[in-house]
Formats: structure tokens, sequence, C-alpha cells
């Protein structure tokens, strides 16, 4: 009975000391063993399909080998459990960017700025997509963060620039005042077009009182000739 108990005892030890299979792909994977690692997790996945550990260890060890497609599907399945895991999905951006998945890097990069929203994240994202001829959603992206009072002037005028362009006049004039209320003194960008989306809405006292104080501060006689020309035609005097 004795040794009964001294086997049992040393079988209980055993089981204890052996590492337990997360542990032992963690390693496996530390020591460049990849393919070991993706094999024992594989493995592993059969007795507990979608478990979100295995699924972002899965896609670090194919992003290791080079295999971008699997690593892609595993971020996405563990993606799909943890949709708020920022470090995740900036993983996620950089093999899609390496891939070659351009709109959907731009996705990505979209749901980066809306979990952790910064001004320096906000013009990358709407930059990208600009660059990419994405206006509808660059568009979407400006309006978002127009509302929550996170564009800076210039971004202000983008969203009034493709607004106007669009047709949306009132809506492109509410924020093209809201840079020109923003904007240092001598700044000319943006201003004309509010000028020219004040006269359309008749508007005209508005339209002078803003000229007048557009020139004063200006120093160049094009700009300030530009705008008085503009007025003359409407039948308006600065």
């Amino acid at each position: 009975q004795f040794i009964l108990m001294v086997v049992v005892a040393l079988v209980v030890a055993a089981v204890v000391l052996l590492p337990r299979r997360e542990e032992h792909t963690a390693v496996l994977a530390s020591e460049g063993r990849h393919a070991e690692a993706i094999a024992l997790l594989e493995r592993r996945s059969v007795g507990t399909p979608g478990d979100p550990d295995a699924l972002a260890a899965l896609g670090r060890s194919y992003a290791a080998l080079g295999d971008l497609r699997r690593a892609v599907e595993s971020l996405d399945a563990y993606l799909a459990a943890r949709p708020n895991d920022v470090a995740a999905l900036r993983s996620q951006a950089e093999l899609l960017l390496l891939s070659g998945s351009k709109d959907r890097y731009l996705d990505v990069q979209t749901r980066l700025v809306a979990a952790q929203p910064s001004p320096a994240g906000i013009t990358r994202l709407t930059e990208l997509l600009r660059l990419h001829g994405r206006e509808a959603d660059e568009l979407a992206t400006l309006q978002v963060y127009a509302g929550k009072g996170m564009l800076e002037e210039s971004q202000l005028e983008r969203l009034g620039t493709i607004l106007a362009e669009r047709g949306n006049r009132r809506e492109a004039r509410e924020w093209l005042e809201l840079a020109d209320q923003r904007a240092p003194a001598d700044a000319s960008a943006g201003r004309l077009l509010f000028l020219e989306l004040l006269i359309e809405a008749k508007e005209n006292d508005r339209a002078i009182e803003r000229s007048r104080s557009w020139v004063k501060a200006w120093r160049s006689s094009f700009l300030c000739g530009k705008l008085i020309l503009r007025l003359a035609r409407s039948g308006l005097n600065a």
C-alpha cells in the first residue's frame, strides 16, 4: 500500500510539473519553433474551437512564418470574439498593409481611430482616405469628428468643400463659418468659398462684414482684389 501511494504521488507530481499546453506553445513560439506551435494549437482548436487566445497565438506564429493570409484569418476570428483589442487591430492593420489589402487596411485604420480618437489619428486617416480616392468615407469620417469638436480649421474647410461640391451648401456654410471663426485673422484658405456660399444664401450683410474683416488682415493685394471683385459682381460694396 505504501508503494502504491508513492507511485500515485509521483504521477500527480509529474502531471503538476508538466507545462500547460498554452505555456508549451508560448515556449515553442519564443524559441522560433512556430510550425510546431501551430500544429499544437490546431490540435487544441479541435477541442476548443474559437478559443481567442489560441487564435491570437496562431496569428502570431503564422505571421512569423510569413503566411500572411492565415495570419489575417486567425486575427479576423480573434477580433470577432474580442473586437475592442486595439493591439490586435494594430497587428491586423500591419499584416493587411504587408499583404496589399488596401481597402481592408483603411477599414481597420477607421476602427482604430474610432477606438482611440486623437487629432493626429484623425488627420492621418482622412489623408489616407483622400489619397486613395475614398471621398465618401473621408466625408463620413470628417462629419463624425466634426460633430465631436475634434477637427482643426483645415479639416473643417475640407469638410465644407466636399459638402459644397456635393450640393449640401447649407451644411457646408455652417462648417466653413466655424473654420472662419477659428482660423488666424490673416488666413485665406476656405474663406473665399465661405463668401461664395454667403452670397448664394443672400446673407449680404454677413458677407460684407466678414469681407471687411478679412481685407484688413490680408497682405495679398491679389486676394483682396479677388474678393472685392466678387462682391462687386453681386452688387455689394466692401
